[in-house]
């Protein structure tokens, strides 16, 4: 059986190729093109294989062919058949695709330490690691040089970092101080040079640089301005509940459509607490209107438009010093 490793081009042998009709003469000079060749991937139907070429014939019917990048590209069961019925019986190979990190770990690492399948493998040269701490991980010498992940990480404890961070500031200590400066909950006096955003500063940085040395969390964060905002809402409303609904409209076609109402005559004097419509319908009928007065009695009126009966009467009087004009009723 073949193991194949995925998305690989792959050289082999396969035969013997024998005459089709004793089934024992080896056949050596065939010409086995590739349409002649075969594959099917992980149970799908044969189809000819992508590698292009005629296949070289080594020796006692035995010939080589090459599979490309594209016939290894799916895991799974792989079979390669190969037959020209006018001159050769079929000739089957199985194998199998493997991923390429499987294929490595099998037959590279395993391979090249001599390992011949059977019992422990034993891997020397390194210095075994004890314990739950990973920072031995990178020891010098120690096999493994680059994976240090709890010095570069820190542990959960580790406290934020103030000011400039430097190679010696884990990640964690990194995190807790941009999350306190973006929160405001521990600011610093002067923003460190790092966080100017010409420096190639982080998004977290640029944001808290940019709120400027005099932002306080407690009232200018978003969550404050917010509320702000919902005040400065509910004040309005307050104000849109003392005024006439004519000067609240949504549009202001509303508001003009209401001044130009067309008026209603008047049929008394208004009260102080009418509406501004009313007083303007009485203004403008004593504009207009009718008005009789009576020399002899004082006694005034104001007509309506029809003449029919009194809007208002009120009586003047003069005794030779003061003319006093009497109140409408």
């Amino acid at each position: 059986m073949l193991f194949l490793r995925e998305d690989s081009a792959f050289t082999f042998r396969f035969g013997p190729c024998l005459d089709v009709t004793d089934g024992v003469t080896e056949e050596t000079s065939l010409t086995l093109a590739q349409a002649d060749m075969r594959i099917s991937k992980n149970g799908n139907a044969f189809a000819q294989k992508s590698a292009a070429g005629n296949a070289t014939h080594d020796s006692d019917g035995w010939y080589s062919t090459t599979l490309s990048t594209a016939d290894t590209d799916t895991q799974g069961n792989f079979i390669f058949n190969v037959h020209q019925p006018a001159n050769m019986l079929p000739v089957f190979i199985h194998g199998f695709v493997i991923n390429t990190l499987s294929y490595d770990a099998i037959f590279s690492s395993f391979a090249n330490s001599g390992w011949d399948g059977s019992g422990d493998v034993t891997v020397t040269g390194h210095t075994a690691q004890t314990g739950d701490s990973f920072a031995r991980i990178g020891v010098a010498g120690a096999g493994l040089t680059d994976l240090a992940q709890a010095a570069v990480m820190g542990a959960l404890a580790t406290a934020a970092s103030t000011g400039d961070i430097d190679t010696s500031t884990t990640a964690i200590a990194y995190l807790k101080q941009l999350l306190n400066e973006l929160s405001g909950s521990v600011g610093i006096g002067t923003m460190p040079t790092l966080l100017d955003p010409a420096n190639g500063a982080n998004l977290f940085e640029v944001i808290r640089a940019g709120l400027g040395a005099t932002f306080a969390s407690a009232t200018d964060s978003l969550e404050q301005l917010q509320a702000d905002i919902v005040t400065a809402q509910s004040d309005l409303d307050n104000i849109q509940t003392r005024l006439p609904t004519a000067l609240v409209g949504a549009r202001m076609d509303s508001d003009i459509g209401a001044i130009a109402l067309a008026g209603i005559e008047p049929t008394g004097v208004p009260a102080h607490t009418v509406s501004m419509e009313e007083k303007v319908d009485y203004i403008y009928a004593a504009l207009i209107e009718e008005q009789t007065l009576n020399r002899s009695t004082g006694a005034r009126a104001l007509r309506n438009s029809a003449d029919t009966g009194d809007i208002s009467t009120a009586t003047d009087s003069d005794d030779g010093t003061t003319t006093v004009r009497g109140q409408s009723i």
